[in-house]
């Protein structure tokens, strides 16, 4: 995916209204949960870039990129992210937790959905649900480099959290909002 096309896509759409998903480099699901998230992502309403590694066609739902099409943006493998953290249309993000990731998200002023899978990760999502406040949890509990020994998250449990963050007339989430960007340097 060309850099500048996602761009010019963020450049026509509203202020927080895009959801940027990203696990990393070494972020990997089993099929079943990536068709869970893909779910998720299709029914939360929200335009949403999601960076996933390289897969096949077979590991996406039925039908899925046209019935996201316009809405939904894939870029496969690496994306420029604190560019597009930093844009303004992009309102939250969906996180495995890395610390580079939260130190990006909470210094570009968006908050997250949290989502840890091994390591220190578990830490970091701490600080951002509990400490910050500045991010919602999926609910992950063990850390597993191991994507078959994770516990498998619906696509409505997914969707739960994504609209807690970015639905803005929740006051949950403005609340977030308002302290993620008090984080910001002056």
């Amino acid at each position: 995916m060309e850099v500048g096309k996602c761009l010019r896509w963020l450049d026509d759409k509203d202020g927080d209204s895009v959801l940027y998903v990203c696990f990393g480099s070494l972020g990997t699901f089993t099929m079943a949960q990536f068709h869970e998230l893909a779910l998720a992502l299709e029914a939360c309403g929200h335009p949403f870039i999601w960076v996933v590694r390289e897969c096949s066609d077979d590991w996406w739902p039925d039908g899925y990129r046209e019935r996201t099409q316009g809405r939904c943006m894939i870029m496969k493998g690496w994306a420029p992210q604190i560019l597009l953290l930093n844009h303004m249309a992009v309102g939250g993000f969906v996180t495995y937790c890395g610390w580079n990731s939260c130190l990006e998200a909470v210094s570009s002023g968006v908050p997250m959905v949290t989502w840890p899978l091994s390591t220190d990760q578990f830490f970091n999502e701490k600080l951002i649900t509990e400490v910050l406040r500045t991010g919602v949890t999926v609910g992950a509990k063990q850390p597993t480099v191991n994507a078959e020994e994770r516990p498998l998250f619906v696509a409505a449990e997914i969707q739960r959290v994504i609209s807690q963050l970015m639905d803005g007339d929740d006051e949950v989430a403005k609340r977030m909002r308002r302290r993620v960007r008090k984080l910001l340097p002056r």
